[in-house]
């Protein structure tokens, strides 16, 4: 990601964990900031452990991704109410999903935007997710045999 770029705008966002992540996304990728209340989650049993559940948001259904448990922290749980970064079309393979993100930190317009050594542009980001994510699993694995 490249400030020169044609993006108007940087959302940048922040993830606790042993020291704040910051993640950052530009305005063409975000198709809302939405404030969820974790009554409102519907779980999604036998799915990886960083997707925490479907919401429903303007007529849409949007799977919510825990953006500390793709940092490594598996333990991190859902707070009454969380914010999440809605990508829009232009986030390629994970249009319509929602990052849970920590805090909105700020909005920066891009010419006065620095790219910083500790701020992860959500691109890199999107490459650490694992490769089964929207894949079910199972509980544990077992033969047709075991079934008969």
């Amino acid at each position: 990601m490249n400030a020169a770029s044609t993006y108007n705008r940087y959302i940048l966002t922040g993830i606790r964990g042993s020291r704040e992540q910051v993640v950052v996304f530009p305005d063409a990728f975000v198709s809302s900031i939405i404030v969820v209340d974790r009554s409102s989650v519907m779980a999604v049993p036998f799915y990886d452990r960083v997707i925490a559940g479907l919401i429903h948001h303007q007529g849409a259904v949007i799977p919510l991704v825990i953006l500390r448990r793709v940092f490594g922290e598996l333990s991190a749980m859902l707070s009454e109410t969380f914010s999440v970064v809605h990508l829009s079309a232009l986030a390629g393979g994970l249009e319509g999903v929602g990052l849970v993100v920590d805090r909105v930190l700020s909005s920066i317009p891009a010419g006065q935007y620095t790219p910083s050594s500790d701020h992860l542009a959500v691109d890199a980001l999107m490459a650490q997710l694992p490769l089964q994510l929207w894949q079910p699993q199972r509980w544990h694995s077992y033969s047709r045999s075991d079934v008969q």
